[in-house]
This record gives C-alpha cells, structure tokens and sequence, in this order.
C-alpha cells in the first residue's frame, strides 16, 4: 500500500476516486464548490436529490469531465462543530470498506480536519493512515482458494496545505510504522494455537528483533526454573509445549528513562483442572494478547527510534488440563519469595504475571506497563470500547490518559484501593489468585499484580474487551483488533518527551 502526502489541487491527481468531504452547514467549501462547477454541477444536484451530509452519509457519482479522477465518493462529516478524531478514524474506516467494495484500486481526498483544539495536526494525519490499515487488514492465510471478492486498494494520496507538507510526511511515515507493527501482532493473535506454540512465538521475537537492531534472549524450562518462576512454570506444566520467557530489549546510544513492558502470553487457555465451558474456547488462541502486543509495542518504537530505554518481557505457555497440570489448593512459590494459593487454574495469566513481573522489578525502570487480557470482568465493566487501567501512580495515570486521547485507544482507570487486597488473602499463603465470586473480579486481579510490585511505578491494561472483535465494530473484521500498541507506543513517546524537556 502507497501513501502520498501532496499539496497539490484534488482535481489535478489522477485515480479511480476523489473523496469530497461536506459539512452539514449550508454552503459548499471553495475548493468542491470550484469542482462542483468544473463538472456540470452535480454535486449539488445530488445535494437536491436526498445527500445531506449527515455524518456518514456516501453518495458515489460518475464524472467524465472537470477531474482526473473517474469518479466522486460525496462523504457526510455532520455538524463541523460536532466532528472530532475519534469520529473521524470511524468514518475513515467506513469510507475504505466502501471503497473497496466498489473496487476502487487508488483515492485522494483532503485531509479531515477535527474540531476539537487538543487534536493536533500529526495525530490528524496518523488517523487516515490507521484508519486505512485496520479497516482493510485481512487473515486469510489458511485458506486454500482465496478468491479475492474485490480489487485491493493499493493508493491513497491525501491533500495537505504547502506549509503543512514536510511535518504531513513526517507523521505518516511514523504512523505507518506503527501499523505496520500493529497488524503484525493481528497475524499473531489470529494464528491458531497449534501454528504459534510458546516456542513459535519467541522465534517471532527472534525474527523481529534481528530486523529491527533490537537484543533479544529467550529461556526455556530448565533456564526458568533456575530463576525461580515457579508460578509460571506451575500454569505452564500441564502442556506438552515448553514455556518460552522472552526479554527484548532496544537500548539506543542516548536515552531518556527505563520503561519495561510486560505481556501476558497464554497461547491457549483451556482453563486447566478448573476448564472452561466449550462455547468460545476455541477463541482462547487470542490470551497471548498482551504478549503479541509487547512484541509490537517493541517493533514500533525500534522503528520509530524512540530514545527511552524498553524492555518487552513475554511469559509463553499453554493452560492445559494433565496428569501434570497444577491442581486447585496447591500452593506455589513466585520468583519474589512470596506463595500464592491456587484457588482457581483457571485464573492463569495473572500467575505468569507475577514471576514476569517480579522481573521486571530486578530492572530497576522507572515505569512498567503490563498488558493481558486477564479477566472477563473488565468486559463486564467496559465492554469491548476502553481498556481497563490499574496504575499506582497518578501521574503515570494522566501520561497514559494523554496518549489514550491521541491515539484513539480508550481507557478508563479503576480503583487499587487497599480495601479489594483483603479480597486476595489465603488462609495459608501469602496471597490466593482469585478474589471474591462476583466481585469486582478485574480489581482484584490488578491488586493480585500489584502485591508483586512492590514500589516501582506501574501500570496495568487489562485488554480482555478491546484485544478481540466479533466483527460488528467499524473495523469491520472478526478477530485480533492490535489493541495496546498504538496507545503504549505514544505513552513511551510522552515519556520521552517529558524525559527530554527536564534535561
């Protein structure tokens, strides 16, 4: 796919399709009301004829004079006073499937501007190279016939003002990394549990790091349990495959700060001894999430060249039901010290976490971020539209909020009250990995995370709602949706920036 950033006039760039984005208020801008009468007046004939911009809104015309291009797509913005970022990548996504249905192989269009002040020109151009890419990405992999239901669209070229133009190719070429990275853990996400197994996912970590400059070590068993993960090791023995602990690392020549970012990475969970009900299991390849998103998070910011000191720490195994498999009421010791009670095998991921977590702390960051989809009560609590976010600390809270807003990835910050660590207290450990049945199951898994802690700055993102997509959202397709890299990337970005302007 070839993006062009121009400033060059919408009727002069050749193509299948010139996208002319209305307002609802009266009045034809300058430049569609130029085109508008270089090609006979249709435009407002088809406003007469029922297109009312409303937001959403598509009306597809065929020209044969006044533009290079062959056709207009008339796109509805609604109220200009009412149309900001978050709606703008969800028209933007609408408008691609569109195009593409209409086997549409190249558009340009002027950049949408929002109305809200806090969204800043790059994020502006971030939005329609994202939007793109999410809306149209495809896994399809093990199909033996791909018949290919429509052209691809393989060129978008979006209109900027000329003194707009040098930060406008700045900003998507940065965004396009990002995507990149992105859609490259969907393909993680979306492969089945059989194709990555631990030790096929810690070879991609492999991979990707070579191609990037990035360091990466990964430990099997025996290496594992010399460092003492026992809680890991207790989910990961009930498989037949090897448990993988993965540490990347991109540590460029001028840093500012130490972030370690830990993911969750269960390539299949069954549940163990405590299964799961068959409805959905088979969806149950999507747990290594957070560690998919690790490795993507890690790919960006090698890409970007950001320069803050990152580590990406994955736990990998399967939860699988055995002869071996840990067993309700066992009680394991972590990598800290510190025992944990099996109340429930099938609350896993938060067990990895702990040794992955401790880990971390060895480190000595100045933040860690963890992501998992670790629990179905943060879907309970927030469906499937913001991230849960647990974090021990305030300001840690308002960076990450900061990069919520400009990357269009929601989150919402739960409490980490000492009142739920009462929730968590074992009769005969120092601590059990579930809390009370039907409550507040998402807060007491982060304050479950947080006894491993201890005073390091953290912050947790439970993506469980916002990793996976049953295909209704306006993405569009069924499966991985690469939730946490945009968001964590622009937090690690925010990170340096602050870094950098105390020095």
């Amino acid at each position: 796919m070839r993006f062009n950033i121009v400033s060059t006039a919408l009727n002069t760039i050749s193509g299948d399709v010139c996208v002319l984005g209305i307002y609802k208020e009266k009045g034809l801008p300058k430049q569609v009301s130029d085109i508008d009468r270089s090609c006979g007046g249709m435009i407002k004939e088809a406003m007469r004829y029922g297109f009312n911009a409303e937001f959403g809104r598509q009306c597809l015309l065929h020209v044969d004079k006044g533009i290079k291009a062959k056709r207009i797509l008339l796109l509805g913005l609604g109220k200009r006073s009412e149309l900001d970022l978050k709606k703008i990548r969800i028209l933007l996504a609408r408008m691609c499937l569109y195009l593409r249905q209409q086997n549409t192989k190249s558009y340009c269009m002027q950049l949408i501007r929002s109305s809200d002040r806090r969204d800043s020109f790059s994020d502006t151009v971030e939005a329609h190279i994202t939007s793109h890419e999410s809306a149209l990405y495809e896994f399809n992999q093990y199909k033996t016939e791909r018949k290919e239901e429509y052209i691809p669209i393989v060129e978008a070229s979006f209109v900027c003002l000329a003194s707009e133009l040098k930060s406008a190719k700045e900003s998507a070429k940065k965004a396009h990394h990002v995507v990149q990275a992105m859609n490259l853990i969907r393909n993680l996400v979306n492969e089945p549990s059989n194709m990555l197994t631990p030790s096929n996912l810690a070879r991609y970590a492999v991979s990707m790091s070579k191609r990037d400059g990035i360091s990466c070590k990964v430990y099997g068993r025996k290496e594992i349990e010399k460092m003492g993960m026992r809680a890991f090791l207790g989910v990961a023995k009930g498989s037949a495959e090897e448990p993988k602990f993965i540490v990347m690392e991109h540590k460029p020549k001028k840093s500012h700060g130490k972030i370690c970012v830990v993911g969750k990475g269960i390539t299949f969970d069954s549940g163990g001894i405590s299964i799961k009900p068959s409805k959905g299991m088979d969806e149950m390849k999507m747990d290594m999430g957070g560690a998919a998103a690790t490795i993507g998070i890690m790919d960006a910011v090698a890409r970007l060249k950001i320069p803050v000191h990152v580590y990406g720490i994955v736990a990998a195994c399967e939860n699988m039901p055995s002869g071996t498999a840990q067993k309700p009421g066992d009680v394991v010791e972590t990598m800290s010290g510190k025992t944990v009670e099996i109340a429930n095998t099938d609350a896993e991921g938060r067990l990895i976490l702990a040794d992955a977590l401790h880990y971390a702390t060895t480190l000595k960051p100045d933040a860690i971020v963890d992501l998992a989809t670790l629990t179905g009560a943060v879907v309970v609590a927030l469906g499937s539209h913001a991230t849960g976010m647990f974090t021990n600390n305030s300001v840690l809270a308002k960076t990450m909020e900061a990069a919520a807003f400009q990357s269009g990835e929601a989150v919402w910050r739960l409490p980490v009250w000492e009142d739920y660590q009462e929730d968590v207290k074992s009769d005969i450990a120092d601590i059990k990995n579930i809390g009370l049945p039907m409550e507040a199951g998402s807060i007491t898994a982060a304050m479950f995370l947080k006894f491993f802690i201890g005073k390091t700055p953290w912050i947790h993102l439970d993506i469980a709602g916002t990793a996976w997509t049953d295909g209704r959202k306006h993405i569009g397709v069924k499966g991985a949706t690469g939730s946490g890299v945009r968001l964590v990337t622009r937090f690690i970005e925010e990170i340096s920036e602050m870094k950098a302007s105390r020095r």
